[in-house]
């Protein structure tokens, strides 16, 4: 009995010397090293053959199967490929299902479920007037926006175009305007920008045409666009119109009262702004 006591007191402080235990390995690349097959035989270097078998555990407490020194908590590599894949985790908890993914609660704790796409509501303002007699060559702050947390989202809009067709003639036939609006990080006042998050095409626009006159003509304006978040928090995309192109040739001069009216106010039905979150 004392021998036995002996023998573990001895191996106990060898060890905690150590500080590393290896199994079926003489040279531990952690504090714990367990070489399933037994074939790294004390190899400095270890080939993905023989690695593919081991589970190491880190002075950093980070865990590696099949990866000899794991960079994050857990990190688990198989001898899958891109043309040949190989599952690295199955989990069976009552909840999976083909098409399912894992998804978290409140609390972190994760199940199976289908996938729900994630969506955030923008807000409209009480509209804008926006004169159709030039060209602008800004933008003009519409009241609405949309706040986006980190990631890439598709953001769509629909906003209904008002012509009203002023007090001196209207808007003939053979006139028509391109509208464009996009999204902005300054809320208010001269100073604007295109947002550099707007990734590819950063305008959604709509053309609207005549005749106009008497009373309203009504259209469509509608689009979406990329928005990449790259923050850690939310942040608030302003939603802007202007730059209008219109035609030069022909027809009466337009006076001032000729405009898109109210243009992106939470009145009308039709207006709306969203975003999808993408992978």
């Amino acid at each position: 009995m004392k021998k036995v006591l002996l023998t573990l007191m001895t191996t106990g402080c060898f060890i905690f010397m150590l500080g590393q235990v290896g199994i079926n390995t003489a040279k531990p690349r952690g504090i714990f090293h367990v070489d399933g097959k037994n074939d790294n035989n004390d190899d400095d270097i270890l080939s993905e053959e023989q690695k593919a078998n081991d589970f190491v555990v880190t002075q950093e407490g980070n865990i590696g199967i099949g990866v000899e020194l794991p960079s994050v908590k857990l990190e688990i590599k198989t001898k899958g490929t891109s043309d040949s894949p190989e599952s690295a985790i199955k989990i069976v908890d009552g909840s999976q299902g083909k098409g399912k993914v894992m998804t978290s609660d409140e609390e972190g704790e994760m199940t199976w479920q289908f996938p729900v796409a994630y969506r955030v509501e923008g807000t409209l303002g009480e509209g804008v007037d926006l004169p159709l007699n030039r060209t602008l060559t800004s933008f003009e702050q519409t009241g609405c926006s949309i706040t986006l947390p980190p990631g890439k989202w598709q953001v769509t809009v629909s906003m209904l175009l008002v012509g009203n067709a002023g007090n001196n003639g209207g808007f003939p036939a053979n006139k028509w305007v391109w509208v464009k609006t996009t999204f902005s990080e300054y809320e208010q006042g001269e100073t604007f920008n295109i947002s550099s998050d707007i990734k590819g095409n950063k305008y959604i626009s709509g053309l609207f045409e005549g005749p106009v006159t008497i009373g309203q003509k009504f259209t469509m304006l509608a689009g979406s666009v990329i928005i990449h978040n790259q923050s850690t928090s939310s942040k608030t995309y302003y939603y802007v119109a202007g730059q209008m192109l219109r035609d030069q040739e022909g027809g009466s001069v337009l006076d001032d009262s000729v405009i898109f009216s109210d243009f992106g106010d939470s009145n009308s039905a039709e207006n709306n702004i969203s975003a999808i979150s993408l992978m």
